[in-house]
């Protein structure tokens, strides 16, 4: 199941198409504040769902609105079934699960359901879904700003940062073997998509081992 690369193509058209058709719409709709109301940011002076996010914190890649829902109770009562102790442990298996599937994507073998002649597959798609749920299961705590949470919730945030940090002092090691030794053609220097092969897998298993470390322990569950 390859994506030619016509298709990739369409696909990238589709995307490209898309962000035009919004930003020609907003720039003859509106006058003032044109680039925010692309990027979906809240307006100065208008009510509405914009508001809602706040402030954007750069260095957590997030806004304040969003922490702030997750972290409701109103959010803990509409999603019971993603807070459960247990399903926060079977996501965290389902994400480990998805790392060595995207790996496993990478090799030219039967079933890897790659794309074309890269390193990715489809694979990788499910492991960015995996990360979103598990994300969301532990109410984006990892990504939670100091000023919005508790200090009892920076400590478990901070615990388990401390946790992902030296586990993987021992993954990435293994891992970029494997990639660099094996995934790697025999005949074949480091190539551009090698280097966006593994900085896709850093990013994911950086961001997602703290979400791990919370859901495992079961501390996203004490929040409400």
């Amino acid at each position: 199941m390859n994506l030619s690369s016509s298709t990739i193509y369409i696909i990238l058209g589709v995307c490209v198409f898309a962000t035009a058709a919004q930003a020609i719409w907003v720039f003859r709709k509106h006058d003032t504040y044109r680039l925010r109301r692309i990027l979906g940011l809240w307006v100065p002076g208008e009510s509405g769902p914009r508001h809602k996010f706040g402030r954007f914190y750069w260095k957590e890649g997030v806004f304040a609105g969003e922490i702030t829902q997750v972290m409701s109770a109103e959010y803990a009562e509409k999603h019971r079934w993603l807070l459960s102790h247990k399903n926060q442990r079977r996501f965290v298996v389902f994400a480990a699960a998805t790392w060595l599937l995207n790996l496993f994507g990478a090799f030219d073998l039967s079933w890897n359901l790659g794309f074309s002649e890269t390193l990715f597959s489809w694979w990788s798609i499910l492991m960015v879904a995996s990360y979103l749920l598990l994300r969301q299961s532990v109410r984006a705590l990892a990504d939670a700003p100091t000023e919005l949470i508790d200090e009892r919730l920076r400590a478990v945030r901070d615990s388990a940062y401390r946790s992902a940090y030296r586990l993987m002092g021992w993954i990435f090691p293994i891992t970029g073997g494997l990639v660099i030794g094996v995934a790697q053609p025999a005949d074949e220097s480091l190539t551009v998509d090698h280097f966006v092969f593994g900085l896709f897998c850093f990013g994911f298993v950086f961001e997602g081992l703290p979400n791990m470390f919370i859901a495992w322990r079961g501390k996203a569950k004490e929040l409400h």
